[in-house]
């Protein structure tokens, strides 16, 4: 382009580095890919932008059974030295097609394994990080040796990520976990977010470990034994609402701040659990549910009127801000789900007085408004 009349062209390549990066950022990959063949400047800008911010899932089975996306990726990055400290997000995602997958197949996961582990190595500027690595475990039992290695840990062994802000681990299966993912925690003081979603067993960390985490998912074992002594503010339950019990749910009180907010839609929540719930957390803020009905309100005819039996839970909670059923399933809903929707708002606002925010079954949301009402922000008849 051309600037005022007698002035020289304005090309792209006129720009300083920081104005092109902060184009190329607003750019797809697919688009970066072909500017990085234009010029050498351009090149390297793309590949630090492209290399910054790795996300790959890919799924596997017997007929492809290696995850080849994340070891060519790996390959590429380990080829590239100057790009190291530029990649800040690593998320990596493994599925499983469980329809063309046997869990006799000796995948060959390890050298993926190995390939994540030789970039986390050197990647120290690293601060979002995620192994879901699904079917790496299954696989059969005389394959593994007594005392093998989580493919999590696997990944994991010996990488000292001090940068680390956001933290995902986990595999399909109960494969154990050993003290190295304990060390590697130690090593990152920086986590604020933390999830291990296959983890079942009490997680045994120095207390001065993860001394910032505020927002934490993964079974009640392992959240009575984190918890205690940490300012975690946010907490997400996986597993069996059997596994939450008088015995680890006061360990969960025991936070250096007040847990504001709990999310329980990751299992199937009996009424009776909620309210043993509300003597040792009254202070939510945010709730999030995922009812048993069929087992806790059966009593009730069908839809929306099964969930009058909250109304009696909820009163405990008098300074609950928002409520979500969404992932709550309800078999038969009512025609009328509209208006009773509207009553059970009322019903609840009044032992919640704090209460803006409901968002139902039918994923239908409803806020109070400033003169008081209940508003719904789809219109009757729409989900």
């Amino acid at each position: 382009m051309t600037t005022v009349a007698g002035s020289a062209a304005l090309t792209l390549s006129h720009l300083p580095n920081e104005i092109l990066v902060t184009i190329f950022e607003q750019l797809p990959s697919t688009t970066l890919c072909n500017i990085s063949c234009v010029a050498r400047r351009f090149n390297a800008l793309a590949e630090w932008i492209i290399y910054s911010s790795i996300t790959i899932s890919e799924m596997t089975s017997d007929s492809y059974p290696s995850p080849i996306r994340t070891a060519q990726c790996c390959e590429s990055l380990l080829r590239r030295p100057h790009l190291w400290d530029s990649l800040k997000r690593f998320h990596i995602r493994w599925l499983a097609d469980h329809s063309a997958f046997s869990h006799t197949s000796t995948a060959p996961f390890d050298y993926v394994c190995q390939y994540i582990r030789n970039v986390l190595s050197r990647t120290l500027a690293l601060e979002s990080l995620d192994l879901s690595l699904g079917p790496a475990n299954l696989r059969a039992a005389t394959f593994y040796r007594a005392g093998s290695m989580h493919a999590v840990e696997r990944s994991l062994l010996g990488c000292n990520l001090p940068q680390l802000r956001y933290c995902c681990l986990g595999a399909d299966g109960r494969h154990p976990y050993t003290s190295i993912l304990s060390g590697f925690l130690t090593t990152s003081p920086l986590i604020q977010h933390l999830r291990l979603t296959d983890l079942s067993t009490p997680l045994t960390l120095a207390p001065s470990a993860l001394p910032i985490l505020y927002n934490f998912r993964g079974s009640a074992v392992t959240s009575a034994s984190l918890l205690p002594g940490r300012p975690v503010s946010s907490l997400s339950l996986v597993g069996q609402d059997s596994e939450i019990t008088r015995d680890n749910l006061p360990e969960m009180t025991r936070t250096t701040v007040t847990l504001h907010t709990l999310d329980l839609s990751g299992m199937s929540v009996r009424l009776m659990l909620l309210n043993h719930i509300s003597k040792y957390l009254p202070h939510l803020h945010v709730l999030r549910i995922k009812l048993s009905l069929s087992h806790t309100l059966h009593y009730a005819t069908s839809g929306l009127g099964l969930l009058v039996g909250l109304t009696a839970v909820l009163s405990a909670f008098s300074l609950l801000r928002h409520l979500d059923l969404s992932t709550t399933y309800l078999a038969r809903p009512d025609g009328g789900s509209f208006a009773d929707e509207a009553d059970l708002c009322k019903q609840w606002g009044r032992p919640c007085p704090l209460l803006s925010l409901i968002i139902f079954p039918s994923r239908r949301e409803w806020r109070l408004e400033a003169d008081g009402r209940w508003a719904s922000l789809s219109p009757e008849g729409s989900p």
